[in-house]
């Protein structure tokens, strides 16, 4: 299995998601982690599964039942979570 890393970008999206969800739902939040959490668990094991991203080498991955996508690529033995954009973002023309 691969560990997992996150970019500062990535855990910088994901705090910021966070205390806007927390702002209005605490336990909206806690779920939306815990679905983040368990698409992370899931691209561990099947890295494979995501859909071609417009970065190099990098893969995209809808976080069910929620709506955010994982920017990820694998490094080695390293699953990477390059960012971490909620669906109505223009993720594509922003640098990763």
């Amino acid at each position: 299995m691969l560990r997992v890393k996150w970019s500062i970008k990535a855990l910088i999206d994901f705090d910021e998601a966070q205390s806007y969800i927390a702002h209005e739902s605490p336990d909206a939040a806690v779920m939306i982690a815990r679905r983040i959490k368990d698409a992370e668990r899931l691209l561990q094991s099947n890295p494979n599964i995501g859909t071609a991203a417009h970065l190099p080498g990098a893969r995209i991955w809808v976080v069910g039942r929620t709506p955010y996508l994982i920017v990820y690529r694998v490094r080695g033995d390293a699953l990477e979570i390059v960012r971490l954009w909620h669906g109505r973002r223009d993720w594509k023309s922003t640098d990763s």
